[in-house]
């Protein structure tokens, strides 16, 4: 049985990949030059992202008390595999394929939902908070109108009371019940885990920030009083993307806030392109990070 869980998985994400590429127009992206330094550097800024994704999910789970984790890299591959799982719709196999796939090294199951849980939301508040905020400090954000910016504001700071340990434990045990799954009070979360959180994935939202900002100075000439808005712009539209219920991989509404946000400091054409080779090289870096975690965990 578990082998063919484990193969439909890893189906259902090259079937989705295959077809999101069949879509992309790569005509859009011939004769550009990149700077294959700043190329590297954004690269290495991707990687480290998504392993602190990982650090943050462990340590999640030690502040629910699982204390110790020996098999740091089996987990790290555990998460490299679930984080591709978010090319599938829904983004159920984001959070359930940690939980099955940790559950083989003796994890309990209530814990990696809670974990997973946790996790996904705190990356989704944390950053699209901090966007906002990265936003706010570029001079480029008098270009977005003041409705669009108002209900940026209430729409963060709505998700952001998911964040109130009150709130978050009984949508988990309103969640626990609706799968007839029974929580238990030490699954509960606490104000220290939360802050704590927020704290680690405060610098991951600069980790991703950044390396979106180099990826796109690797190919367009952009000043280096851009950041601000374009880290913003891409964490923002991964935040919303991760949202998205129906896109694998919110493809197709991230590109669409990138390409929006990014048409007001540079021509349509060049925003077009910047969000197709940030498409691709995301998933060229979610791709790299599996290969990654895999190799570390099998022969090292």
């Amino acid at each position: 049985m578990k082998r063919w869980i484990i193969f439909s998985f890893y189906a259902c994400i090259l079937g989705f990949i295959f077809v999101y590429i069949q879509r992309l127009d790569f005509s859009k992206i011939d004769g550009i030059v990149f700077n294959y330094g700043w190329l590297a550097f954004a690269s290495i800024l991707g990687i480290v992202f998504r392993y602190w994704g990982a650090f943050v999910w462990m340590q999640i789970l030690k502040g629910l008390g699982h204390k110790k984790i020996d098999n740091v890299q089996e987990m790290n591959f555990v998460y490299a595999q679930s984080w591709l799982g978010r090319y599938i719709p829904g983004k159920v196999v984001w959070i359930a394929g940690k939980v099955y796939l940790a559950s083989q090294y003796g994890i309990s199951k209530s814990k990696l939902a809670v974990s997973s849980i946790l996790e996904g939301m705190l990356q989704v508040i944390v950053i699209t908070n901090l966007s906002l905020l990265f936003l706010s400090f570029s001079n480029r954000i008098e270009v977005v109108s003041s409705n669009v910016r108002l209900a940026l504001i209430f729409f963060a700071l709505g998700i952001s009371l998911l964040l109130i340990p009150k709130v978050f434990n009984y949508l988990l045990f309103f969640a626990f019940r609706l799968f007839k799954k029974e929580f238990s009070n030490d699954d509960n979360i606490d104000f220290s885990v939360i802050l704590r959180g927020c704290a680690l994935y405060g610098f991951g939202s600069l980790l991703t920030g950044l390396s979106y900002f180099f990826l796109v100075s690797s190919f367009v000439d952009v000043k280096f009083g851009m950041a601000p808005f374009i880290m913003g712009t891409f964490n923002l539209a991964g935040a919303i993307g991760m949202i998205s219920m129906i896109s694998p991989s919110g493809i197709g509404v991230r590109e669409g806030v990138q390409f929006l946000l990014l048409g007001f400091v540079m021509h349509p054409e060049m925003a077009l392109v910047v969000t197709i080779v940030a498409r691709i090289w995301s998933l060229l870096i979610d791709l790299l990070f599996f290969i990654i975690t895999y190799t570390v965990k099998k022969y090292i």
